[in-house]
C-alpha cells in the first residue's frame, strides 16, 4: 500500500496511490461506508493501527471494484 499526501483546493489530502490513480482515503471511507479516516497524513499516522487497518480494507475494496471507478 502506498500512501501519499497531495494538495487539492489548497488543502492537504491523504491519498492511496494505485494503478488507477490517487484515491482520497477520507472520501473513500465515507463513500464505501467503511468508517472515518483523517484527511491528512499527520492525523492518519497519529490514529495508528486502526486507521491503517481501515486503509487496507479500502484499498482491497477499490481494487476489487475497480471496474466501478
Amino acid at each position: 500500500m502506498k500512501l501519499v499526501s497531495y494538495i487539492e483546493k489548497k488543502k492537504e489530502q491523504l491519498g492511496l496511490l494505485l494503478e488507477s490513480g490517487i484515491h482520497n482515503l477520507a472520501k473513500a471511507a465515507k463513500d464505501f461506508g467503511k468508517g472515518i479516516l483523517p484527511d491528512n497524513m499527520a492525523e492518519f499516522l497519529r490514529a495508528g493501527e486502526p486507521a491503517m487497518k481501515l486503509a487496507k480494507e479500502i484499498e482491497q475494496h477499490i481494487k476489487k471494484n475497480s471496474t466501478l471507478l
